[in-house]
């Protein structure tokens, strides 16, 4: 029990910085599937938003471990308000936002949702739906 205790402190930051970053994901992914679709101010006042919740997350106490990936993280909300700045292509700088969050998101190795669906095993399901067993009149 006490060993179990143990890893859970151990774990519990990088499954909250994986909570928040899975946030910054989602909101990148949003905006970049609709970004077609929006103006250009109101896709930069969305853009800035993401940007100062990247600086939160950077703003808080985090262990040695975390740095690498805040790291990361912080070159990604440079990129994005030296692009806002520079008024480069921003369906493009969300596109490669997304994808630079995606990887960082990947190497957290944390679950972005937990959805609770038990395990299936497919192998040993047995429905009933097999015309081979019925016999024909």
């Amino acid at each position: 029990m006490k060993n179990q205790f143990k890893m859970f402190l151990i774990t519990e930051e990088r499954v909250y910085l994986g909570t928040k970053v899975g946030d910054i994901l989602t909101a990148l992914q949003q905006l970049r599937d609709d970004a077609g679709n929006m103006g250009k101010r109101h896709l930069m006042r969305l853009m800035k938003n993401i940007g100062k919740q990247i600086r939160r997350i950077l703003h808080g106490s985090w262990t040695f471990e975390e740095e690498s990936f805040l790291k990361e993280l912080q070159k990604v909300g440079v990129a994005m308000m030296k692009g806002l700045d520079d008024n480069e292509d921003l369906p493009e700088l969300v596109a490669s936002c997304a994808a630079a969050v995606e990887k960082l998101s990947g190497q957290l190795d944390e679950p972005t949702n937990n959805l609770g669906a038990p395990a299936v095993n497919r192998m040993n399901t047995d429905e009933g739906d097999d015309d081979s067993d019925k016999k024909s009149d």
